[in-house]
């Protein structure tokens, strides 16, 4: 996986388990699954408490926040 983590600000996904999580992340990480069209905002680490705000407004706008640890 890049140095991009990802942050879902809806909760229609879920992983509730350690193997569903291990599951998604690599879908992910194989690029199984694109989910680049639901991405809507990228922060740097630096400003990722802007995100955590983003994602915890709940509007429905904010599809996926992006960090970009890099």
């Amino acid at each position: 996986m890049s140095s991009t983590t990802y942050a879902k600000a809806s909760s229609a996904f879920q992983a509730t388990t350690r193997s569903e999580l291990t599951e998604a992340l690599s879908l992910l990480a194989t690029g199984s699954v694109d989910i680049s069209p639901t991405l809507t905002h990228e922060v740097t680490l630096g400003d990722l408490q802007e995100g955590i705000d983003l994602i915890r407004q709940g509007d429905e706008q904010v599809g996926r926040v992006v960090v970009n640890t890099s």
